[in-house]
């Protein structure tokens, strides 16, 4: 087997991209299913991008604050893929205590204010396991769909290198390490391509990696 072959091999029995498989459960909805991570409702002459994202418990667990963050940057993230600019959020929270709703709940205030999107709502229990989603409406002028990517399109990938892994988690960041201004930007020129109609399909690169989210 060549280096080729094992890395290939490697990357199909990941944990990650194996999970994406599940995906065929949403068959039962009846809906569309066009490989976006969100959904472009016209609204006037723009779209609005409505995304939503659960935290697996144990990152919730484990690390409150971080899954606090990492709840707004992957709803940020999804409606920047689609060419949008993020509005609002509403997080979804059961915590066991108070001290790590506090906890989840300062991570999402930080993150959102560093991306510049405002936390309009939510949810609360206190008393069980813990358990964390978010959802984020934005708004896009010319939205971006992953089922418009035709054989032979330039792949084109759009990474911050500025950040660090988080200690523990196969999670890069670069919240701490870039200014916010620079975060928001970064985010502007995904809008800006999408307007100036150079490109014609997107995706968010989530846990499995490039390989998986193509």
């Amino acid at each position: 087997m060549s280096a080729l072959e094992r890395l290939a091999a490697q990357i199909r029995a990941s944990p990650a991209l194996e999970a994406k498989r599940d995906l065929a459960l949403l068959r039962r909805l009846q809906a569309p299913l066009d490989g976006d991570d969100g959904a472009a409702i016209a609204h006037g002459d723009e779209y609005l991008i409505v995304c939503g994202e659960a935290i697996q418990p144990t990152f919730v667990r484990r690390d409150p604050h971080g899954a606090g963050a990492a709840a707004v940057v992957t709803n940020v993230s999804d409606v920047r893929a689609m060419g949008g600019r993020p509005v609002s959020l509403v997080d979804m929270l059961i915590s066991p205590d108070r001290a790590h709703a506090e906890a989840v709940l300062d991570g999402i205030a930080w993150a959102a204010g560093l991306l510049g999107v405002d936390v309009v709502g939510g949810h609360l229990t206190l008393g069980e396991e813990p358990a964390l989603s978010a959802s984020c409406t934005g708004i896009a002028a010319h939205p971006l769909h992953a089922r418009n990517a035709q054989p032979g399109d330039t792949l084109l990938a759009a990474f911050c290198l500025d950040g660090r892994y988080r200690p523990g988690a196969p999670f890069f960041s670069s919240l701490r390490d870039r200014a916010p201004e620079l975060l928001r930007e970064d985010g502007e020129a995904l809008v800006e391509v999408a307007d100036s109609g150079a490109v014609r399909a997107a995706r968010d690169v989530s846990m499995p990696g490039i390989a998986g989210s193509l």
